[in-house]
């Protein structure tokens, strides 16, 4: 199943998209820069499911370093 990219950003081992209204994201997690509420490192596209973004319009993402920021409802959230 394929999804539609809207938004794709890198950090220094990490990426992050948007994809059809869902932020994915995947690679090195030392820092917990997925927001996926681990440290586990993923490989694979993994989406955020966190209370932060949910029922929200990510209009734009950032992502460097060891972190990664959502741009919602005019201001930004960092999730991880």
């Amino acid at each position: 199943m394929s999804k539609t990219i809207t938004l794709m950003e890198l950090g220094a081992y990490h990426g992050v998209v948007v994809a059809e209204g869902l932020v994915y994201t995947w690679g090195y997690n030392n820092q917990g820069q997925l927001g996926d509420g681990s440290t586990a490192n993923k490989f694979l596209p993994v989406a955020v499911l966190s209370p932060i973004l949910s029922s929200k319009n990510v209009t734009a993402i950032a992502a460097a370093g060891y972190y990664t920021l959502a741009l919602t409802s005019g201001k930004y959230t960092k999730f991880c």
